[in-house]
């Protein structure tokens, strides 16, 4: 998505919303993070909170979000209707599920966001990436995060953060191989 500041063409892609957000959980709110854990654009815990961010950059993209499965289970803490089980969901499963659910969107989107957080789940919170031509430029993260809407308990079991932890660190370290992989074929 492409937006205008200042005269210059910037460029708010999935990539400088999740490196945003990361460096907010991590620095602002000293929650680990980690992109691509679980199906989750971005995952942060802490304590009893475990965070799935949901970013979209595009008003089609997030209108069809709807659509996804663990929507329904997120709400209504049953598993997928489209497989025919209704029973409901094992505590111990839960425990392993996030508590709070954010729509990450840059700000052009905010207000679509708002609404469809409303409509899909209201405990859904909404945070608005806001950029600047020297946030994009320097790779500044100050002053960039827009808590619209505050995400409520989407379940109030207690978390299996020893299983969290422990599986969120593995994705952190693979994201470290990988980038420090990439680091030596440049090198090479």
């Amino acid at each position: 998505m492409a937006i205008v500041a200042n005269k210059q063409l910037l460029t708010i892609d999935a990539y400088y919303i999740k490196t945003v957000l990361i460096h907010y959980w991590r620095f602002e709110r000293q929650m680990m993070s980690v992109d691509e854990y679980n199906s989750m654009d971005v995952a942060a815990i802490k304590d009893n909170r475990f965070i799935e961010c949901e970013v979209k950059i595009s008003k089609s993209d997030l209108l069809n979000d709807k659509k996804k499965a663990k929507h329904y289970m997120y709400k209504e803490k049953n598993y997928f209707p489209q497989y025919g089980a209704k029973s409901a969901i094992p505590v111990n499963q839960i425990a392993k599920m996030p508590n709070f659910f954010y729509f990450v969107v840059p700000e052009v989107l905010g207000e679509i966001a708002l609404k469809e957080a409303q409509r899909i789940n209201d405990n859904y919170g909404v945070i608005v990436i806001c950029a600047t031509s020297q946030s994009l430029e320097y790779g500044s993260t100050e002053g960039s995060v827009w808590v619209r809407k505050i995400a409520r308990h989407l379940h109030t079991e207690k978390l299996d953060r020893e299983y969290l932890y422990f599986h969120i660190g593995k994705r952190a370290s693979a994201k470290l191989r990988i980038l420090y992989g990439k680091r030596q074929e440049v090198l090479i």
